[in-house]
């Protein structure tokens, strides 16, 4: 197993594989890459992820 760490979700995609996300240490989201959607990622740093879609 390889763990990789990222602050960019595109990452993951071009991975292809698990997701776990964390916010305030604890566990948010664990799975496959389609949790990488609008809204956890919007819920998970905190900003309207639709504003920034073009960046991520």
């Amino acid at each position: 197993m390889i763990v990789m760490r990222s602050h960019h979700p595109r990452h993951v995609k071009f991975i292809n594989s698990n997701v776990l996300m964390i916010k305030d240490q604890i566990i948010f989201k664990f799975g496959n890459a389609e949790i990488l959607n609008e809204e956890n990622i919007s819920t998970l740093y905190g900003i309207d992820y639709s504003k920034f879609n073009y960046i991520l």
